[in-house]
């Protein structure tokens, strides 16, 4: 009975690509150690955004807009041990709800890694085998999801470049106030489960050999440290998971610090090294419970801030904006982070910036949709820039018909170019072999007549004679 009300209930559901037909939609999806989010936007344009109704009328919820989006549906389906179950669902709902034309415009995907961000390598769209998420190894998350949105235009991104990116564009819309001049650089970092970085340098999201791994950078400890042992997770980390700051900071190794300092034999269990959702929300329970005095926090905010200064001595970088469930701790940690980051300075980089600390470290403006606005952006990058591709293509398309016209020759790769071409030859060279015979027999009767009366005595042929 109750599989047939779910049935019943998923009938009355109203597909957004019919409701939506005319419009852009743009699919973002969030992979999570702990769950998949999805969501489905249309893309409004400048006249919606002012007036604030649709153009059919309807009025658009602020709420719901972000970055010249509106957010129409979102769903979110449980990290599974098993990739297919989770993969099958996301891309069910991903059909159900796909416009009638057979595709969305776009889609963004911003997932947990390591990742494979070369497209044109074998492994792009791939979560690496180096993934602490054992059974996610070696799964091709782009695919599925790629081909249930019917092969749009799509961008692959990690779970932290994409919120950087989000936060950049943001940070672009808002660049003619006087208080936030326009930046070039920019660097997300979250901290929850593990320590990830996203770094925007020169306007673009860093990705080079792989992508940044801003977590496993080796961090001095604070003095009298006594948790040398590195955490659970870091036997294959750089390190080996000893005084980096995914080591310090993570929901992981607080927990796994704090039964050292408490002795605690019921918490063994809650800190043994699983990547499950329950042990995650194991984890926060703990920690959200603790008092904002608890020394474990100063731990964390020292490694935090050893990173970002790393972030500005080694990159330059603008702002750095932090999120994740561990920074939702608020401004007692915040507080930290960026005391520890001007002493560690220590006055050796002096700049507006920094004496204005408090904008420089940031926390996201999306909130705890951060990943998921991130992938979303990626959508709108990647449609953008299909449609500039397209459009270049049509420009120099028509450029070379023009072209052809003008000097009256085929344009490169029109229809029937080649018989055009070889037609073309052929009569050129009929034309060429008629008029060569012709100008040899001119030639013959020429010299025939010269032969003949110089027989006869004249010096010069008829026709030139004085």
């Amino acid at each position: 009975m109750a599989s047939m009300a779910k049935e019943e209930t998923t009938e009355e559901v109203i597909s957004i690509g019919l409701k939506y037909a005319k419009d852009d939609l743009i699919v973002g999806v969030e992979g999570g150690g702990t769950s998949f989010a999805v969501c489905i936007s249309r893309l409004i344009d400048s006249v919606e955004s002012s007036s604030g109704t649709r153009q059919h009328g309807w009025p658009i919820n602020p709420d719901k807009v972000v970055l010249d989006m509106e957010i129409l549906l979102e769903e979110e389906f449980p990290t599974s041990d098993d990739p297919k179950e989770t993969l099958v669902r996301i891309s069910n709902f991903l059909i159900f709800h796909r416009p009638v034309k057979g595709s969305y415009s776009s889609l963004g995907i911003a997932c947990f890694g390591p990742v494979g961000l070369n497209a044109s390598s074998a492994d792009y769209g791939t979560i690496l085998p180096t993934t602490p998420k054992a059974n996610w190894r070696n799964v091709n998350v782009l695919a599925p999801i790629l081909e249930a949105c019917g092969n749009c235009y799509h961008k692959f991104d990690t779970d932290v470049n994409a919120p950087a990116m989000a936060e950049y564009m943001l940070c672009q819309q808002q660049q003619n106030h006087p208080a936030r001049p326009s930046i070039s650089s920019l660097a997300y970092v979250t901290v929850g489960t593990g320590v990830g970085v996203g770094l925007i340098i020169n306007c673009r999201p860093v990705h080079g050999m792989m992508h940044p791994e801003g977590g496993q950078i080796h961090v001095p400890p604070m003095e009298g440290d006594t948790f040398q042992e590195g955490y659970s997770w870091g036997e294959k980390c750089p390190y080996r998971g000893k005084h980096t700051v995914e080591a310090i900071a993570s929901s992981v190794a607080l927990v796994e610090r704090l039964e050292a300092m408490q002795k605690e034999d019921d918490a063994v269990h809650m800190v043994k090294p699983s990547t499950s959702s329950e042990s995650s929300n194991k984890r926060a329970s703990i920690l959200k419970d603790l008092e904002d005095t608890h020394p474990i926090w100063s731990h964390a905010a020292f490694a935090l801030a050893n990173l970002c200064v790393t972030l500005i001595l080694l990159n330059s970088i603008e702002k750095i904006v932090l999120g994740g469930g561990i920074v939702q701790r608020g401004e007692v940690l915040l507080h930290q982070v960026r005391s520890n980051t001007l002493m560690l300075l220590n006055g050796y980089i002096d700049t507006e910036a920094l004496r204005n600390i408090n904008e420089f470290i940031t926390t996201s403006r999306f909130g705890n949709k951060a990943g998921l606005v991130g992938a979303l952006v990626l959508g709108k990058l990647a449609l953008e820039g299909g449609r500039n591709k397209e459009d270049h293509s049509a420009t120099q398309r028509k450029g070379e018909v023009m072209d052809a016209e003008y000097r009256n020759i085929p344009a490169k790769g029109s229809i029937n170019e080649n018989n055009i071409f070889w037609k073309g030859f052929a009569v050129g060279y009929r034309s060429g072999l008629a008029v060569g015979v012709y100008a040899t027999a001119v030639i013959c009767l020429v010299l025939f007549g010269l032969t003949s009366r110089n027989k006869g005595g004249n010096q010069y042929p008829a026709r030139l004679r004085i």
